[in-house]
């Protein structure tokens, strides 16, 4: 075959192929359209469920925590107290009753016998502050749960008139469980009224 027969041969073949090609992509019907763009668009939709997932699952994440905070926002505990008379006497196997409620949130304390019951358990906080007149008086008071020495402070008025003493400790209490003011040694008397206090706060529920 002569070098221009073979010539046309070639151009013959090559203008067949790109007949073909352009009639297979041609019309918006061809391999291209009818194969590559659903694979593309199936690629898509499982992005989008995936991202959904994972937004519900955050979603559902926050609202657990949410409700949790909501619910220990209505678990609010808090006490203060103190006594209505000028001399409180340690009564009722030693424990001190402040009589005088200046807030009870939850009704936790009892002003009939100085004890606090923890409504939920949790994390407390306890404050107490005493006196003792001027009148040679040593005391030491605690506070007790149940039984336990939490913590303990003291007043000396035989070497400081007017003495004064503060303690405050912070304890797990399981729901029922039973805090209170109790002489521990010394005089079982406190300068009474407001500069002997007793104070109590949930500061985390369980």
């Amino acid at each position: 075959m002569s070098c221009s027969s073979r010539r046309r041969v070639v151009s013959g073949t090559s203008t067949a192929l790109l007949c073909f090609i352009l009639m297979m992509l041609g019309g918006g019907g061809g391999i291209v359209d009818g194969l590559q763009q659903p694979a593309v668009e199936e690629i898509s939709l499982d992005q989008q469920a995936v991202g959904i997932g994972g937004l519900q699952t955050q979603v559902i994440a926050l609202q657990r925590e949410v409700n949790k905070l909501k619910a220990r926002a209505a678990k609010a505990v808090s006490f203060t107290v103190y006594s209505s008379k000028p001399t409180m006497t340690a009564i009722n196997q030693g424990i001190f009753v402040f009589d005088m409620v200046v807030s009870n949130i939850a009704n936790g304390y009892d002003a009939l016998t100085g004890v606090f019951t923890a409504p939920y358990s949790g994390t407390y906080l306890f404050v107490l502050n005493i006196m003792v007149d001027n009148n040679n008086k040593y005391i030491q008071v605690a506070i007790d749960k149940s039984g336990t020495l939490l913590a303990l402070t003291h007043a000396d008025s035989i070497n400081d008139p007017w003495d004064k003493g503060m303690c405050h400790v912070t304890a797990h209490l399981n729901s029922g469980d039973r805090v209170y003011v109790r002489h521990n040694a010394g005089l079982p008397e406190l300068f009474g009224e407001r500069w002997s206090s007793f104070s109590g706060i949930l500061v985390h529920a369980d």
